[in-house]
């Protein structure tokens, strides 16, 4: 059996697959919020326990291949844990990359896969996901997926010891679709996007906020600059303004993050390329602060859909329909609602490009 996506092969594990996997499980970066990096013998050990486990359950943590190449990146898949947890019985979804493909989208895009078949060709009913409090990029990751945040179900991992750092675990979940589209979520809270016509407040909002973060930052600030459709006038938006902060250098966070939340502003959560971005926003949750590295590309794709929507009235026109009628959904997930806004943005960024057109 083989999961296909757009670049990724998720499939049944090959004789090949052992020896990038025993570097993948030796990397301490990789191994960062686990006990302690595997030896050879434990990543083989694991290895048969997976394959036991599909050949059991006819899921289990796939091998991840690049369709490009035919490269082993790791795991993604579903699991039964052989242990016993708060919220047993349960089917995790999880996934585990080799270092050098971090920041891809590799993981968000084999993870939604995985849920897809969880769901329609399993029948499950949830799906959950856990990891340690401080694992920031895996927990994004399951909020990119469409995962909620189960804010009363921490727990303490019963493989852990007493005191360890690692022990306190957060726990995300996903219900299947149908359930998630009729709003059947228990207690987890409903989420509604609203898009509201254009409020040439936001510029003042703007202007105002870029102020204070240019006295907190000072010299380690390169540029600022005003992005997303808050900041083209007359496009209707969800009154959110989000600001682009290109620094020197994002991994140097002394430089910028402690006065960035003496001012106010907490880091929301770092993005799975963590190399190159930091997000911050206000209590208030109406601005969102985009720290970037000098040289990021995302820095130039931004501002180019920026100038390509105030400068052309046909791609404005056609991003404010397609936000509205994804909008108008009576339960939208916010993860079908990011995807389908995505690929129109990508239409028109290729447009800009083809038509020659630079970021200023």
């Amino acid at each position: 059996m083989v999961i296909e996506t757009d670049r990724l092969f998720l499939r049944r594990w090959q004789p090949g697959d052992g020896e990038p996997f025993v570097h993948l499980n030796a990397d301490p970066r990789v191994m960062e919020f686990f006990p302690a990096p595997l030896s050879r013998a434990e990543t083989e050990a694991m290895i048969t326990e997976i394959e036991r486990r599909i050949d059991r359950d006819g899921f289990g943590l796939w091998a991840a291949e690049l369709k490009a190449g035919k490269e082993f990146i790791g795991f993604i898949g579903l699991n039964v844990p052989g242990y016993q947890l708060p919220f047993s019985p349960c089917v995790e979804i999880g996934w585990r990359l080799a270092f050098d493909h971090w920041g891809k989208g590799y993981a968000q895009e084999g993870a939604r896969a995985a849920l897809t078949f969880g769901f329609e060709s399993v029948g499950l009913k949830e799906i959950v996901s856990f990891t340690t409090v401080a694992n920031l990029r895996s927990r994004h990751v399951m909020e990119k997926i469409g995962m909620v945040y189960d804010k009363g179900a921490d727990f303490d991992h019963p493989n852990l010891p007493e005191a360890h750092p690692l022990r306190r675990h957060v726990l995300y979940r996903k219900l299947a679709d149908q359930q998630w589209r009729t709003g059947l979520i228990g207690g987890i809270e409903k989420r509604e996007i609203k898009i509201v016509e254009y409020d040439s407040d936001w510029s003042n909002r703007f202007a105002k906020h870029a102020e204070i973060i240019a006295d907190a930052i000072g010299s380690s600030l390169v540029r600022i600059e005003h992005i997303g459709s808050t900041s083209v006038s007359g496009l209707a938006a969800k009154s959110i303004v989000d600001i682009l902060v290109v620094v020197p250098d994002s991994t140097d966070e002394g430089a910028y993050l402690p006065p960035l939340e003496a001012a106010g502003y907490v880091l929301r959560v770092r993005e799975p390329d963590w190399n190159e971005h930091r997000m911050f926003r206000n209590p208030e949750k109406d601005v969102h602060i985009h720290v970037y590295s000098v040289g990021c590309p995302e820095i130039q794709r931004n501002l180019i859909f920026r100038n390509r929507l105030r400068e052309n009235a046909e791609d404005r026109r056609r991003y404010e329909q397609t936000k509205r009628e994804l909008a108008a959904r009576s339960w939208p997930d916010m993860n079908a609602y990011a995807e389908a806004k995505t690929k129109v943005i990508e239409s028109i960024i290729a447009a800009a490009r083809a038509a020659g057109e630079v970021s200023g």
